[in-house]
């Protein structure tokens, strides 16, 4: 979003083209020619052979009707997309680039999986950009890539991180009092992000927290099964679902702890954008083996300067998030740890502040 908004300021024209719609009534509107495909992301041709041709063609379909110099692919599933419809348009006048968010080998599971990427789907990139070193490097190695490859760092717009709302007055909008502790959860709740792992955490953390609540912000395909776990367990009225939201900021500033649980991630934005906000994070370990491999793919964004992180291996989830309910981490204002550059025009500082990453591979 901040990257399209920038190059509109240089006056570049741009298009976003979305492969999947949720039906939702806080579904974020489109910005401008941005156009949704409405695909269905768990139907069955995305199985097998991987590939809806409807989809497909709705997908060159706009690349035609645009005329781009440049495709850029995000995800797994965008970068299937991009590659079948430059193969499908033959000579091409644009060139397709792969922005890599990720970690491509937390979710390749099978050889075979690899094989193909690295023989049907890469070899149709002119170039590939990685959102920091680490994740770069992960997909050189992991596809054999011999095309141009760049590091373009992670980042946030610090001009979108405002609020026009108090802290007491959101909290009390949303049915949260002053003394009680709010866990934050922002994301697209698929297999990735795992959002009935939040859930899980969060009714352990009610439990022994009575004043516990979960505020989770986003949309996708595995939300209806987080509240169908949310009724299960009890929650009633301290767990809400809010949908898609275009103003986050209000909720990271009227949160206490921010919650993430994925299973895999590059140099996730909300993890920066809670740092910024001054709001202490609780992390799944998602793949990270101690403060070198941290530094790399969630501080990547600011040259490996550290300030205020530490990590705790080996520790569940719900653990982590009861101690850090009962006041053991904090809300505080934090250090400016490093400057990353620029990104859509923004100075980034990285304010980061307490992390707790935890393994990931122990029950709740």
């Amino acid at each position: 979003y901040d990257l399209t908004r920038r190059f509109e300021q240089l006056g570049i024209a741009v298009k976003t083209v979305y492969l999947y719609g949720e039906k939702s009534d806080r579904t974020l509107p489109l910005h401008g020619d941005d156009v949704c495909l409405d695909g269905t992301a768990n139907h069955i041709l995305e199985r097998f052979p991987k590939l809806a041709p409807g989809l497909l063609k709705g997908v060159l379909k706009e690349i035609r009707s645009f005329g781009p110099d440049i495709v850029q692919v995000n995800g797994s599933r965008t970068v299937k997309y991009g590659a079948a419809a430059k193969r499908f348009s033959g000579k091409t006048p644009w060139k397709l680039i792969y922005r890599n968010i990720g970690i491509p080998s937390d979710w390749h599971h099978w050889w075979g999986s690899v094989m193909v990427y690295r023989r049907a789907i890469m070899p149709q990139m002119d170039g590939v950009i990685g959102v920091s070193r680490y994740s770069l490097e992960n997909a050189k190695s992991l596809y054999q890539l011999r095309v141009p490859s760049e590091i373009i760092l992670n980042g946030i717009s610090p001009e979108r991180l405002t609020t026009t709302t108090t802290r007491d007055a959101f909290r009390a909008e949303q049915g949260a009092g002053p003394d009680d502790t709010v866990l934050l959860f922002v994301g697209f709740m698929d297999e990735n992000k795992r959002p009935e792992r939040f859930v899980k955490a969060l009714a352990r953390v009610a439990r022994e927290i009575p004043g516990a609540r979960g505020w989770m912000v986003g949309d996708g395909p595995l939300k209806e099964r987080a509240e169908a776990l949310a009724g299960r367990l009890g929650l009633g009225d301290r767990i809400r679902f809010f949908g898609s939201q275009d103003d986050v900021a209000s909720f990271m500033q009227a949160a206490d702890i921010f919650v993430m649980t994925s299973h895999t991630e590059g140099t996730p934005a909300v993890i920066l954008e809670a740092g910024y906000m001054g709001l202490p994070v609780v992390a799944t370990r998602v793949g990270i083996d101690g403060v070198v491999a941290v530094r790399q793919r969630i501080c990547g964004l600011v040259g490996g300067l550290v300030t205020g992180l530490f990590v705790l291996s080996h520790v569940p989830l719900g653990l982590v998030l009861r101690l850090a309910s009962a006041g053991r981490v904090q809300r505080r204002s934090g250090n400016v740890v490093g400057r990353a550059g620029r990104f859509g025009g923004a100075r980034l500082l990285g304010r980061l502040h307490p992390v707790l990453v935890c393994h990931d591979g122990l029950p709740l």
